[in-house]
C-alpha cells in the first residue's frame, strides 16, 4: 500500500475519511492529556509509585469492563457508542482542572479511571466499524491510515503539548483536550456506518453471558487469534513498565523537562510516519505475520538500547526506530484479526484480546512502579526491551498466515460451538 493508495482511500471513502479526521483530533487531545497528566503528577509527587498509580488507573478499566463492553458493542449502534464516548470524555477531563496539590492527585486517578472506562467501549467499536467503511482489499491501508492519524497527532501535538504545558500550564492543556474530544464527536456524528446485524434477544444476564461465551469460544477456536493474543500479551509485559517510567527516566537521567519530552515524542512520531508510509510496501514483500514478528523484535531492541543510551541525543535517534516499528505492529495485528473475525463478533473478539493484554499491562506497571526505585530505571528498560524481543520470537514461531495454515490442515477459524 503506497502513500498514493492512502490518498485514494481517503478520497473514495467519505465515511472513513471522517473517522480518520476525527481520530487525528482525538489523538491530538490524547497527547496533551497524557503528557499533562504525567508531568503534573511527577511535579507534585516526585514518586514513581505515584506514576504507577496514575498509569494503573488508566489500564484497570480494560480488565474490569473489557469483556462485557465487547458484548454491548456488538449489540448497540457502534457509531453512537463512539459519539457518546467522546462527549463523556470531553466533559470528564475538565475535572483535572481541580488538581492543585499533592493531596488532590487522587482526582487524576479517578478521572483517568472513568475516561479509560469509557474508552473501553470506544476502541472496540472503532475496530468493528472499520471493515464496513472500506473494501476488503483496502483494509490494511485503512488500518495503516488510522495508525497515521496517531502519528500525525504525535508530530503535531507532542512538541506543541510540551511547550503549552511549559509556558501556559497543564490546565490549559486539559481544556484543549476537552475541546478535541468534542470536535471528534462532531466528525463521528457526520459519519454514516452501515447497520450491522444485532442480537434480537433480550439483554438479560443469561443472554449477555451466552454471547460473551460465544465470543470467547470463537477466539479459542482460532489458532491465529489465540497466537496473536499470546504474542501481544507478552509485548504488554514490557510496554507497561516503560509507560510508567518514561517521564522519571528522562527527568532523572537527562534532566529533561516538558519541552524535551515533547521533542522526544515528536521524533518517535517521525519514525511512526515513516513506518505508516512504508507498511504496505513491506507487506508486499513479507507476510503479515512476519511483518508483525520482525517489527516486535525491532521495537524490543530499540527499547533495550534506550535503557543503555548515554545521552539524550542517542535516545532521540533510538526513538525513531521505536516509532518505525509501531505502525507495522498495530496495522498487521488489526488486519489479521479483522480478516478472520465475523462482523457480529468483532466487538467481543477485540475486547477479549484487550482484556488479556490489560492483565499483562497492569502486572508490568505494578512491578515497574516498585522496581524503578529498587534497581533503577535503566535496568527495567533493558529488561522490558528483551521481553519484547521475546514476543517477536514467539510470533515468528507461533503465527501462521490464514492461507498457509489452511494449506497444511491447521485450524485457523472455526465456527464457535453453540451455547
Amino acid at each position: 500500500m503506497t502513500q498514493g493508495n492512502f490518498l485514494t482511500i481517503l478520497r473514495k471513502r467519505r465515511d472513513f475519511r471522517l473517522l480518520w479526521l476525527g481520530q487525528i483530533i482525538a489523538r491530538l487531545g490524547d497527547n496533551f492529556y497524557w503528557l499533562a497528566l504525567l508531568i503534573t503528577v511527577n511535579e507534585l509527587t516526585s514518586s514513581t509509585l505515584a506514576m504507577g498509580f496514575t498509569t494503573i488507573s488508566l489500564a484497570l478499566p480494560q480488565l474490569l469492563l473489557g469483556l462485557p463492553a465487547g458484548v454491548l458493542v456488538d449489540r448497540f449502534d457502534r457509531r453512537k457508542v463512539m459519539i457518546a464516548s467522546d462527549v463523556l470524555r470531553g466533559g470528564l477531563v475538565l475535572f483535572c482542572l481541580l488538581v492543585g496539590s499533592r493531596e488532590q492527585v487522587w482526582i487524576f486517578y479517578l478521572v483517568g479511571f472513568l475516561m479509560s472506562a469509557i474508552s473501553v467501549f470506544f476502541f472496540p467499536a472503532r475496530q468493528a466499524v472499520t471493515p464496513s467503511l472500506v473494501a476488503e482489499e483496502e483494509l490494511l491501508g485503512a488500518n495503516a491510515l488510522l495508525e497515521t492519524s496517531r502519528t500525525l497527532a504525535i508530530l503535531m501535538g507532542a512538541a506543541a503539548a510540551g511547550f503549552v504545558i511549559a509556558y501556559a500550564g497543564a490546565k490549559v492543556a486539559f481544556i484543549l483536550v476537552s475541546m478535541s474530544f468534542l470536535l471528534s464527536a462532531i466528525f463521528l456524528w457526520a459519519m454514516h456506518v452501515p447497520q450491522t446485524v444485532q442480537s434480537t434477544r433480550s439483554a438479560s444476564l443469561a443472554n449477555l453471558w451466552a454471547e460473551l461465551r460465544q465470543g470467547l469460544g470463537f477466539v479459542r477456536s482460532s489458532r491465529l487469534l489465540t497466537g496473536i493474543m499470546i504474542v501481544m500479551t507478552v509485548v504488554m509485559l514490557g510496554i507497561g513498565a516503560i509507560n510508567v517510567l518514561w517521564v522519571p527516566f528522562m527527568d532523572r537521567l537527562f534532566d529533561i523537562g516538558p519541552e524535551g519530552l515533547g521533542i522526544a515524542d515528536s521524533l518517535q512520531g517521525l519514525g511512526m510516519l515513516l513506518g505508516s508510509i512504508t507498511v504496505g510496501n513491506l507487506t508486499s514483500r513479507f507476510r503479515l505475520t512476519r511483518l508483525l514478528s520482525g517489527s516486535l523484535a525491532l521495537l524490543g531492541l530499540a527499547a533495550a538500547a534506550i535503557g543503555l543510551a548515554p545521552t539524550f541525543i542517542a535516545v532521540l535517534v533510538l526513538l525513531i526506530f521505536v516509532g518505525l516499528s509501531l505502525p507495522p505492529i498495530n496495522a498487521a495485528a488489526s488486519t489479521l484479526v479483522q480478516t478472520v473475525t465475523p462482523d457480529d463478533l468483532m466487538g467481543r473478539v477485540n475486547s477479549a484480546s484487550g482484556t488479556v493484554q490489560s492483565v499483562a499491562n497492569l502486572l508490568s506497571m505494578a512491578l515497574a512502579a516498585t522496581l524503578g526505585d529498587l534497581v533503577g530505571v535503566r535496568t527495567v528498560f533493558v529488561a522490558c526491551g528483551l521481553i519484547m524481543v521475546l514476543a517477536g520470537g514467539l510470533g515468528w514461531v507461533m503465527l501462521w498466515e490464514p492461507d498457509e495454515a489452511a494449506a497444511i490442515g491447521m485450524a485457523v477459524v472455526t465456527s464457535p460451538a453453540s451455547e
